[in-house]
């Protein structure tokens, strides 16, 4: 891993997932770009003083940040940059140009009608971003590394694509990786297929002398069962699928990783499925 990109807001969450990336940095040598973006869409304010003080106070802002990590062993190979636009966009593109491996950013959670509803600026970025993406809860305690790492596995051939990047951060912080089986149905066909994509998990792991654990549990409620899961358990990061959503129709909260990167006080680590994807890359 050898550039981070962090999206900051100066919320609480977003100033929380920075300390988390400084954190994944440090122990990987990797660079770190801090992004903030002006998302104001309003036309009266276009030509308005007001924009750009809101431009010069981010500015001010980034670099009182990097001040007081100054002793931080990063800061060398931290930088940052100011953009105009939709957020979950305009940070996909950059980390894009930028070579990012890694977007990391702040989550707020969310309740009530807000769960089936993208409307977090987390949920935005996961959407957009085309390479992982780490959500860090505003209220979560940082471990000192990340000791054990949740990996459900359902009955698609996309599910084991998380593999080769959850591995590699694996390998950083020597962690155990827990696959976790998820049986949707009763259907004893889509159990045969769980239980071939855990296998095929369990071979690249044993290859990479990857240290793991494995369960298969049934679930009516997949996100419900895996976040009751991960704080049963004490885990210090979920990774999961998520889809590369661009529709109107997919705007609606139905799918199970979303839901888990609204609700999880775990930082969540989500990775979209690629058509070319080969495990053996």
């Amino acid at each position: 891993m050898n550039k981070l990109l962090v999206g900051m807001d100066f919320s609480k969450g977003s100033l929380h997932a920075f300390e988390y990336a400084l954190g994944i940095a440090r122990d990987t040598n990797a660079k770190i770009r801090v992004v903030w973006v002006d998302n104001n869409t309003n036309r009266e304010l276009a030509f308005s003083k007001n924009v750009n003080e809101d431009r010069v106070e981010a500015k001010k802002n980034i670099e009182e940040l990097f001040e007081q990590y100054k002793n931080h062993p990063v800061i060398r190979n931290m930088d940052y940059t100011l953009l105009k636009g939709k957020v979950g966009p305009e940070i996909s593109r950059h980390a894009g140009e930028y070579g990012a491996d890694l977007v990391v950013t702040g989550s707020h959670g969310v309740t009530g009608f807000e769960e089936y509803w993208i409307g977090s600026k987390a949920n935005r970025i996961v959407i957009y971003s085309n390479c992982p993406t780490l959500t860090v809860h505003y209220s979560y305690s940082f471990k000192e590394k990340i000791d054990t790492i949740l990996m459900p596995i359902d009955n698609t051939s996309e599910t084991i694509q998380k593999l080769p990047f959850t591995t590699e951060l694996a390998k950083v912080y020597d962690s155990k990786i827990y696959l976790l089986g998820i049986y949707s149905t009763v259907l004893k066909s889509m159990h045969k297929k769980v239980d071939k994509m855990v296998q095929q998990a369990q071979d690249y792991l044993e290859t990479r002398n990857i240290f793991y654990e494995k369960e298969c549990i049934e679930s009516d409620n997949i996100a419900r069962d895996i976040l009751n899961f991960s704080l049963e358990k004490n885990f210090g990061l979920i990774s999961i699928m998520t889809e590369q959503e661009t529709t109107v129709n997919n705007m609606l909260l139905g799918k199970y990783a979303h839901q888990i990167v609204n609700n999880s006080n775990i930082p969540v680590l989500s990775v979209h499925a690629s058509e070319n994807f080969s495990l053996s890359s």
